[in-house]
């Protein structure tokens, strides 16, 4: 590989990984980005994804009118690792706010409400959001 080669990697690796195929890359001459992708399916067919990347600076500005195509938004952290670690922290929040909805459902029924008041209060509350919404209608 040479300067002109180039690995950009898509998928939601850990940072460990991450670092490890960059080692690898760069060893050979070449340059290496990671694109961890946040998003879900329906979110990638409309084009609205967001990409967290971090790497070479170069390829990702060679890449943005990609990301431009694919998501409504990019972000570059820097050194590699750094994408996959903004990637973990969000990932996190996103498991705690379903874990934490699961739990407040759990209560309700116990104390014999309508999670659909739940939800219809929720909804017209500073808490309401498309991701608390799309779990709670499930």
């Amino acid at each position: 590989m040479n300067p002109s080669k180039a690995y950009v990697e898509m998928t939601n690796i850990d940072t460990e990984t991450s670092l490890d195929i960059n080692e690898a890359i760069m060893s050979r001459g070449a340059r290496y980005l990671e694109a961890q992708i946040q998003g879900s399916l329906e979110e990638a067919e409309e084009g609205r994804l967001v990409l967290l990347c971090a790497g070479d600076r170069s390829l990702y500005d060679e890449c943005h009118s990609c990301f431009e195509a694919i998501g409504y938004s990019s972000f570059f952290f820097g050194d590699v690792g750094n994408a996959t670690k903004m990637n973990l922290v969000i990932q996190m929040m996103c498991a705690t706010v379903i874990a934490g909805l699961a739990e407040s459902m759990a209560l309700i029924e116990k104390f014999g409400l309508l999670q659909s008041d739940m939800i219809e209060i929720l909804n017209l509350t500073p808490l309401k959001s498309k991701l608390i919404m799309d779990k709670a209608n499930c």
